[in-house]
């Protein structure tokens, strides 16, 4: 897979990638993780995921995938307390298959996992639980996160029940609702035939619409 092999050591320092130290105060009070860290961190790994040419040795390393599964144990667990995980979902979703293996923490302990097959799961249980009563997870997607999400389930899945889900979670169940965007009429649109096993609620039909006549599409 070219994926390059872990170093016996390796750290990187609030210095190597440009954020200010933060403040005793800021510890103590954060919203955890630091946000200008993930917002680096993850901005650098979703850049080598998504420049995969095919038959070239691929761009990113185990580190990368490491990191990932960092916050995407903190996103599954519940442990994220900021609503801005888009740019996380959409990282996960653009790992390809791979047999590396990565560490995360479950039941306990530390445990070493495929990180493809993880990340997917994480980004199924996600879907799964939209809606759901007493979720750890507990999130507040923005249209970004729904988007991403959407694209997944009918890309990665080709489940129209998934994205039935998602999109009547974004258009009707989130307090506020969300209107979908150009964004999301173009993944709906390059499901194709998909569409039409699609059980799409009246009420998302209604939303859809209106949003669409607002939009002028």
């Amino acid at each position: 897979e070219g994926v390059t092999q872990e170093p016996k050591e390796d750290t990187v320092s609030y210095d190597d990638i440009g954020v200010p130290r933060p403040s005793r105060a800021a510890l103590l009070a954060p919203p955890y993780p630091d946000l200008q860290v993930m917002s680096k961190l993850i901005g650098a790994i979703d850049e080598r995921l998504s420049c995969v040419p095919d038959g070239q040795q691929r761009p990113y390393s185990y580190q990368d995938l490491q990191s990932l599964a960092f916050f995407a144990t903190l996103l599954d667990t519940g442990q994220i307390h900021t609503n801005r995980v888009a740019s996380i979902i959409r990282a996960m979703s653009r790992c390809p298959r791979t047999d590396v293996r990565v560490w995360v923490w479950q039941d306990g302990k530390p445990v070493s996992v495929e990180a493809f097959r993880y990340f997917h799961k994480v980004l199924t249980s996600i879907i799964n639980s939209l809606g759901e009563e007493g979720s750890p997870r507990n999130l507040r997607l923005s249209r970004r996160a729904y988007n991403t999400l959407l694209s997944y389930a009918l890309r990665h899945h080709f489940s129209p029940a998934m994205a039935s889900k998602v999109l009547h979670h974004m258009c009707v169940t989130r307090d506020p609702p969300i209107p979908p965007d150009i964004v999301t009429y173009n993944i709906l649109l390059r499901a194709g035939t998909l569409l039409r096993h699609m059980s799409i609620s009246q009420t998302t039909l209604d939303a859809l619409r209106l949003s669409s006549s607002q939009a002028g599409l």
